[in-house]
């Protein structure tokens, strides 16, 4: 089991701790910069290069709305952010953000990692309405409800992707899209 864990040492969730996404609109959040975490299994044609590509380069990712800075990974690859980190720090401006996944960042098959860094100023910093999302043309899955978090300035290892489905944090339910469409980053 160590070795199998020491393969992937993004998996190894001793310092992630569970958490709920998006959360109490209400609720205190730790004051800092911090990472939030889950894994996504995406349909084959998402991830498979050749042939019809137009699936592939179709997949985004979307944050609704988060009034603190982040930051967005997928298998360790930075996709893109809003807003910025100290010493400069300055809050996203809240609107939905969309951020295109790159043509062979999904691995087929196996659990892809979603990293999420985010600055949260004044404790109030959480994602707002609805949790992030994964979606393509007809699909999307909504990643409301568990995730992991880890406070700390520090990266976790670099992210990838995993053959098992992780013990919390893995969705892999997708259904027929049904959110508005708009400009990706």
């Amino acid at each position: 089991m160590l070795g199998l864990l020491a393969a992937w040492p993004s998996a190894w969730a001793q310092d992630w701790r569970p958490i709920i996404v998006p959360g109490d609109a209400g609720a205190k959040r730790s004051v800092g910069t911090g990472w939030y975490r889950c894994w996504v299994k995406v349909p084959d044609n998402w991830a498979t290069l050749g042939g019809r590509d137009l699936w592939v380069e179709s997949v985004t990712l979307t944050i609704d709305s988060s009034h603190t800075a982040h930051e967005a990974f997928i298998n360790g690859h930075r996709l893109g952010g809003a807003g910025s980190f100290p010493p400069d720090t300055k809050p996203s401006d809240a609107k939905p953000k969309r951020y295109k996944l790159p043509p062979g960042g999904l691995a087929k098959g196996k659990w892809n990692e979603l990293a999420i860094k985010v600055f949260n100023r004044d404790g109030l910093g959480q994602f707002r309405g609805n949790g992030p999302s994964i979606q393509g043309y007809f699909l999307e899955c909504l990643f409301s409800g568990e995730w992991e978090f880890q406070a700390g300035t520090e990266p976790p290892p670099p992210g990838q992707a995993l053959a098992a489905k992780p013990l919390r944090a893995a969705y892999d339910q997708f259904h027929e899209a049904s959110r508005v469409l708009f400009e990706a980053q």
